[in-house]
């Protein structure tokens, strides 16, 4: 796991780790570990933060991606809904001109009178 631990045991196995070392050799060994651990921290730190990069730019780019796709639905939503106002537009011409067409032919056929005489079925 950590660097330190093979170098405790191999202080342990030779005696210096022991109860009979005075006390600055302990003290070395014991800073050397620290430092040691503090160097592995360090590495360790630097690997976090570069893991934490890296999801951040995988993020950016899934973002990026998913940004680009909604750019692409919304221009072709504005293609359909341009086509719908200009289909709006001609239904909208032909209701009006629909209009005129019934009052016309309701003007023609309040002035046509049926003769009798004139009429296909006679009695």
């Amino acid at each position: 796991m950590l660097i330190v631990f093979p170098l405790i045991e191999a202080l342990q196995l030779s005696g210096l780790f022991g109860c009979n070392v005075d006390f600055k050799t302990r003290i070395s060994y014991l800073q050397r570990a620290c430092r040691l651990q503090s160097e592995e921290l360090c590495l360790l730190r630097r690997d976090v933060r570069g893991t934490h990069t890296k999801e951040l730019e995988m993020e950016r780019d899934v973002f990026a991606e998913e940004a680009f796709f909604l750019q692409r639905v919304a221009r072709k939503l504005a293609t359909i809904q341009t086509r719908i106002n200009s289909e709006n537009k001609e239904i909208q011409q032909m209701l009006a001109k629909n209009e005129q067409l019934e009052a016309a032919n309701y003007q023609t056929q309040s002035n046509i009178t049926v003769s009798p005489a004139l009429s296909p079925i006679s009695s």
